[in-house]
């Protein structure tokens, strides 16, 4: 059996329903699952089960075995959280719902032909992975834009993975889930950049890695100056002459900026043209109202916002952990009241811990100093002019 899965929260419902319509047009005989980081709400539950969403089946945490859930959500932000949940989900998929061949597609990603070699490279392999930079940059700029970047977030792009079911394949699965469940941060002066970096190290440690460097995978942002893309998006898209796989929509947002406006090779007309297409088909897909769903795991339960140096500062304390099972909770036993409390550290103090650090606040306020200065500068010499 073959299945697709992707994951997000309610605010990246329009692109995950739009990648799932395109994996429904070329596979559709593949299951599809929605691993959403949010509570499943009721319309949506409902829409599932009448077959009004282009998903097959949609799972959160709840249904994921990760222990001590509520502590663990809180230990990660919105991005953290959305890509850990990602091997706990492959394990789920392979034991609770005996899928043999799965693909994982980051919400923003569009298929535009079939999935089907990707499959039958499983049926040979146990792990697919894709560059970020399938060639080399030779201009000076776009080695330290693509490939500078490459070495801070990761050589393989995780929007993209493919696992078989097999010995190899499980035996990554569980290795990648106890790294995720601990290590899932956004941590760059440690090595670490959420998943992408563990999987740095699967080349070396597994066997039956394939390495697709084809231009027709995971084309985007960080790689599309290396490839010629033609054809439309309403007709058939071509990358190298070959028809195009899918697309990586990575920064994407609006029209204004179409997200990605500073990127070398981005402008081209067909590229321009996609873009465009994109946003087109997830503002028919309900853009504008998910733009405005906060993550449920973004507040206590008594409505104060979570800073990530509360995040930082509690999953740094096991003894915190034991003693707040549910940092979310409110009231004077709570994490939040105990932070807050003559007992507890401060806010402030949490912040000055684990916030910006104090030497880049100071250079924040010294150039806003001199912003405010140069305005007020530039309103005295209008002044003397009509005065």
């Amino acid at each position: 059996m073959t299945a697709v899965y992707t994951s997000a929260n309610l605010r990246y419902l329009a692109k995950a329903r739009t990648l799932a319509e395109s994996v429904r047009k070329h596979n559709p005989d593949t299951t599809l699952y929605l691993i959403l980081v949010d509570p499943v709400p009721e319309n949506l539950r409902t829409r599932i089960e009448s077959n009004s969403e282009p998903f097959d089946h949609i799972l959160t945490p709840e249904d994921l075995d990760i222990p001590n859930r509520d502590s663990w959500i809180f230990q990660h932000d919105v991005v953290e959280a959305c890509t850990a949940v990602k091997a706990a989900a492959l394990i789920h998929l392979f034991e609770d719902r005996a899928e043999d061949r799965v693909l994982y597609l980051d919400p923003d990603i569009v298929v535009f032909s079939p999935l089907d070699p990707l499959f039958t490279h499983l049926d040979t392999s146990s792990i697919l992975l894709t560059p970020h930079c399938p060639s080399a940059e030779n201009d000076l700029e776009l080695i330290i834009r693509n490939e500078i970047s490459s070495l801070a977030h990761g050589t393989y792009n995780l929007g993209f993975l493919g696992v078989a079911a097999n010995e190899e394949g499980r035996r990554f699965a569980n290795w990648w889930r106890k790294r995720l469940h601990y290590f899932c941060h956004d941590d760059r002066p440690r090595g670490l950049f959420t998943d992408q970096r563990w999987v740095d190290l699967v080349p070396g440690q597994f066997e039956g890695v394939k390495i697709l460097r084809s231009p027709v995978y995971n084309a985007a942002t960080w790689n599309i100056t290396q490839r010629t893309v033609s054809g439309t998006p309403t007709g058939q898209l071509l990358v190298d002459d070959e028809p195009l796989c899918f697309y990586h929509f990575s920064g994407v947002q609006d029209r204004k900026t179409l997200g990605v406006k500073a990127y070398p090779g981005i402008n081209t007309p067909n590229v321009t043209e996609l873009i465009q297409w994109y946003l087109t088909r997830c503002e028919q897909n309900g853009e504008a109202e998910c733009r405005e769903a906060e993550w449920h795991y973004a507040r206590y339960d008594n409505g104060k916002p979570i800073m990530t140096s509360h995040r930082v500062y509690y999953r740094n304390d096991p003894e915190l952990q034991q003693r707040f099972p549910n940092p979310f909770a409110e009231g004077p036993n709570s994490f939040y009241g105990w932070l807050t409390s003559a007992e507890g550290p401060g806010l402030h103090h949490v912040e000055r811990l684990y916030g910006q650090p104090i030497n880049v606040l100071r250079q924040q306020s010294a150039q806003l100093f001199r912003i405010e200065q140069f305005i007020l500068y530039r309103f005295y010499l209008w002044l003397r002019r009509y005065i």
